[in-house]
């Protein structure tokens, strides 16, 4: 969400609007984090997810200074798994 959406919307000043993104954002990953759990089994289909979340270095190419995010969703269901792990993940995934 751009803080500028939430400085017009609220009527506040920058620093504020600033403060309550990140707020925002520190909320929606605990909660993930405390979602978070097993999930799959057999017959089960679980969607995942790779994505590296940052900022654009220099404004060059397409390199992104932050961390890998890895994640899962159980079709059908609210069942999910969140997980920043230190390197890129492998791009092939076995079934279990």
């Amino acid at each position: 969400m751009k803080t500028k959406f939430i400085r017009e919307e609220l009527d506040i000043t920058s620093p504020t609007a600033a403060n309550w993104a990140s707020f925002c954002r520190e909320m929606c990953q605990d909660i993930l984090i405390w979602r978070s759990g097993k999930i799959g089994g057999l017959g089960v289909v679980v969607e995942i997810d790779e994505s590296k979340s940052g900022k654009f270095r220099y404004n060059r190419g397409k390199r992104v200074v932050g961390r890998w995010v890895f994640s899962g969703v159980e079709r059908g269901t609210n069942n999910c798994f969140f997980a920043v792990v230190e390197i890129a993940p492998a791009k092939s995934y076995s079934q279990s």
